[in-house]
């Protein structure tokens, strides 16, 4: 009977040291300023908000009714593989009230998706990328048709469009991506319209005009995302720390995990190794040790605003600290409260894919954009000019800058190209081989050489999707 009270007591006294050291370790004594990162996202009136026309794309019971062999037959027309006129007539007959509701969306200067609040709330961007397809090719149907009025119409519609996804109030860095690739099927389309087809002097400047919608590097609102990144931090760790137990435990057997969650792909406990998975165990057990609302966001105002301030550079001067290998949880680390913030200071070069896809993405418009004023100045002076300089003022207000350096976008009147330096920083002179596709930056070729052709057709032109 001693030893069983004994022990009871010696249980007792280590339930008792357990509960304290978790109350002790689950104190944030921190305050946290967020560097007036949460100032920079407005919320936009529906009055004055461009989203409410396409809104209803975000219903769970919107269906666009698009098989996947139709999905991968209208792919080939956007990427210019195949054209098949009954299809697309059918198509974008079928669809006609999407492509007005897109236009109509492009009328307001503002555009916010839902209040983001979590994963689940994130907007769905495949009916958004579809609607925004039809425009396109809408447009490509009526240039082949020769009505090059309304096609450019239709396809600065489109430009518009993705510009507003890309830079959507909310400023979410997934929303700046999508928009990135929507408007690099817009581009690709304006770049074959422009060396296709045997435009006049006033449908190439309509052509030139549609990027004045498009804002420069510098001022893209890249630098906003990282706001619209720590809202999404700030309204997680609430979900984190907030929910009741029951859901936290449900959600931790349906092989959730809440902080490091791919919004694609379920979480798989099986590919983690005995420190993550007791760490997954015990922050559901115990969120408020392991998660520390304020020292989190303390830390993170500054490793956002240090990651937006990097985006005032091009892409030459980004500097990104840290341990560039993914950062493991130890067995110390399972005891020690908040030790995620270890993983934070460590991971912003995991933010360098974005900033290298931006300036790709800016590498086109601009490339773009000077191809149409090349194909202008040829029109008007029956030549191509020899130096890009000669395109300003009357064709180019200035320059366009290579957002890789910084500098002026090369050019070839020989080789018929327009050329940027790409992610090695290196006048490589361009190549066939190295034509600018989507998702350059995998391609050994295009990443360290894109080159853009003023030639129509070009027969060794790749495209991909």
């Amino acid at each position: 009977m001693y030893r069983i009270k004994k022990a009871f007591y010696l249980f007792l006294s280590l339930v008792v040291i357990l509960i304290s050291w978790i109350f002790i370790g689950s104190i944030d004594n921190n305050d946290y300023d967020d560097q007036g990162l949460l100032d920079k996202i407005i919320n936009v009136p529906e009055n004055k908000n461009g989203f409410k026309e396409v809104s209803y794309t975000q219903n769970k019971d919107f269906n666009l009714f698009l098989g996947d062999e139709t999905k991968e037959k209208l792919k080939t027309h956007i990427y210019h593989q195949k054209w098949d006129d009954e299809f697309v007539y059918h198509i974008i007959s079928e669809n006609d009230k999407h492509i007005k509701n897109v236009i109509s969306s492009t009328k307001y200067n503002l555009f916010q998706f839902q209040e983001v609040m979590s994963i689940e709330d994130i907007p769905s961007y495949q009916p958004i990328m579809w609607i925004h397809r039809f425009v396109i090719l809408k447009s490509m149907y009526e240039a082949k048709a020769g009505r090059f009025h309304d096609a450019i119409n239709l396809i600065e519609s489109a430009m518009i469009f993705s510009q507003q996804v890309k830079t959507e109030s909310n400023n979410q860095l997934i929303s700046h991506m999508i928009g990135l690739v929507m408007q690099y099927e817009s581009l690709l389309w304006i770049h074959h319209l422009a060396v296709d087809y045997e435009l006049n002097e006033n449908q190439y400047t309509s052509l030139l005009n549609i990027f004045n919608d498009i804002p420069p590097y510098n001022e893209d609102s890249f630098a906003e995302v990282f706001s619209g990144e720590y809202a999404f931090v700030d309204n997680l760790i609430d979900e984190i720390i907030e929910r009741p137990f029951t859901q936290r435990w449900n959600d931790y057997w349906d092989n959730k995990d809440w902080w490091n969650a791919d919004i694609e792909n379920d979480y798989d406990m099986e590919k983690e190794g005995l420190p993550e998975q007791v760490f997954s165990f015990l922050q559901m057990l115990f969120p408020r040790y392991y998660v520390h609302k304020n020292s989190i966001l303390n830390e993170g105002a500054y490793f956002y605003t240090n990651l937006a301030n990097q985006a005032e550079n091009y892409c030459d001067k980004i500097l990104l600290g840290g341990n560039e290998q993914n950062y493991e949880l130890s067995l110390y680390d399972i005891v020690k409260p908040n030790s995620m913030l270890e993983q934070w200071k460590n991971s912003a070069p995991l933010f360098k894919g974005y900033y290298i896809r931006r300036c790709f993405g800016h590498a086109y418009i601009e490339s773009v954009k000077t191809i149409v004023a090349l194909k202008k100045y040829e029109l008007r002076i029956g030549k191509l000019p020899s130096e890009i300089v000669e395109l300003v003022p009357d064709y180019l207000r200035k320059n366009p800058v290579d957002p890789f350096n910084g500098k002026s976008l090369k050019y070839s009147k020989e080789n018929m190209w327009v050329y940027s330096v790409g992610d090695n920083f290196n006048d490589d002179s361009g190549a066939i081989e190295a034509y600018y596709i989507r998702r350059c930056e995998d391609d050994k070729y295009c990443s360290k050489n894109p080159t853009f052709p003023i030639i129509p057709n070009p027969t060794a032109y790749p495209v991909t999707y």
